[in-house]
């Protein structure tokens, strides 16, 4: 599979900060490609309404382990790894939501 050209970036990181949001942004990005992979653009037979539903589920799941993690009192390693990985899913997973949210909106598929 050849790739695409990449869209011109004029903007380069100059801070240490400015780097891990940038990672942040590219794990995200993997997340999307994994699972775009399999679901083939699915995000795009929907609407901004939809996307934003996913986007407060995926808030909601992350902040329901958040929550667990923190007033668990012996929490098993295994169970602490599990609720990890829901928490950095969820909120890559976000990015991934709200990106669809936005191409919605711009292209007027509001729901």
């Amino acid at each position: 599979m050849s790739s695409l050209p990449l869209p011109t970036v004029e903007v380069r990181p100059t801070s240490q900060t400015q780097v891990d949001q940038l990672k942040v942004m590219l794990d995200a990005f993997q997340i999307f490609v994994d699972r775009n992979a399999v679901r083939n653009d699915m995000w795009s037979e929907h609407d901004f309404a939809d996307a934003i539903f996913h986007l407060e589920s995926k808030v909601a799941r992350a902040k329901a382990a958040v929550e667990v993690i923190r007033t668990e009192s012996d929490p098993e390693p295994d169970f602490v790894r599990r609720l990890d990985f829901e928490v950095r899913d969820s909120l890559l997973d976000t990015i991934n939501f709200a990106v669809f949210a936005l191409r919605h909106f711009e292209a007027g598929r509001i729901g």
